[in-house]
């Protein structure tokens, strides 16, 4: 018969190896956090509220229409019951300006494709704006989503456009870098098995990178020369 002493020994030394095993879990999911980083760079922005109070009549109910990002076809949507990255993305930025209040009416446009879009945001985005027009949109919002090795990395690049004029409010490129751990592993995860980007969190990244948009989309600061 095992004395007492040496059962409860046993107990506490799991205990606090089960504690410490949580812990360093908990730590590093802290630190990801705060590893997470984007990267934000305009190319060219005017003061979105400013230019609508310059442009627009202090009561007119401006409307600005989100058009899905343009993304590489293995993350695109396949119908409208299986949102792709192009939706999804575009979803996140619409909610996140529509909590800001900034701008009075903003929707998301189910129009996902059409000829050449890819090419037609870096050539003048006329077919956007053709759409736009006919929607009777007051600003546009399209965006692109390139093609990445880096499974860690989300870049997309944003335009505003103010559709009656053709003019560009606001053009840049914001790139989310993540420390995730969250991935699947081949081993358990205390294991510290080795990291399968296949399950990477994507809505997480998604969630972070449409944050970034908005927050520099919706600066006050003058683009950098």
């Amino acid at each position: 018969m095992k004395h007492p002493c040496s059962i409860k020994f046993r107990v506490i030394v799991l205990t606090l190896t089960a504690l410490f095993l949580l812990s360093c879990s908990y730590a590093k999911r802290v630190q990801h956090h705060f590893k997470d980083q984007c990267k934000n760079h305009a190319y060219a922005r005017m003061v979105i509220e400013d230019y609508i109070s310059r442009r627009f009549d202090s009561k007119a109910p401006v409307r600005m229409g989100i058009i899905p990002y343009s993304v590489p076809a293995t993350f695109a949507s396949l119908g409208s019951e299986t949102p792709g990255l192009d939706i999804q993305l575009a979803s996140a930025v619409q909610q996140k300006i529509m909590g800001t209040g900034a701008i009075p009416i903003v929707e998301l446009n189910n129009r996902i494709e059409w000829p050449a879009k890819k090419d037609d945001f870096f050539a003048g985005n006329h077919g956007a704006l053709a759409f736009a027009r006919q929607a009777n949109y007051d600003l546009v919002l399209v965006g692109y989503v390139p093609t990445t090795d880096n499974l860690q990395e989300m870049k997309a690049f944003t335009k505003v456009i103010e559709v009656d004029s053709g003019i560009t409010i606001y053009y840049g490129q914001s790139i989310l870098n993540s420390s995730s751990p969250d991935f699947q592993r081949e081993e358990p995860w205390w294991w510290f098995g080795k990291k399968m980007p296949a399950k990477l969190d994507m809505q997480y990244m998604i969630n972070e990178l449409s944050h970034c948009i908005v927050q520099d989309v919706l600066s006050d600061e003058p683009a950098p020369n």
